[in-house]
């Protein structure tokens, strides 16, 4: 799940709810938010660690929202 999104300093950060935890992922810009054919995103961080974001549809409203934004 997407919690929230905060732009700052040339900095995306991602409060996320992850199949290990929660987690708040640093993004550079908006190259390193990448949509899949299929529906998914990929986000890499600063570190070039990859976290895969389910389809779209899959996602609960406050998730979509803010994925939405971002995209």
């Amino acid at each position: 799940a997407i919690r929230r999104v905060e732009a700052r300093n040339g900095v995306i950060s991602w409060d996320l709810l992850t199949d290990r935890g929660e987690r708040t992922v640093h993004v550079r810009d908006r190259q390193n938010i990448r949509p899949l054919p299929d529906g998914r995103t990929v986000l890499t961080d600063i570190h070039d660690a990859k976290y895969e974001i389910p389809r779209f549809e899959d996602l609960d409203e406050r998730s979509r929202h803010w994925l939405e934004i971002e995209l």
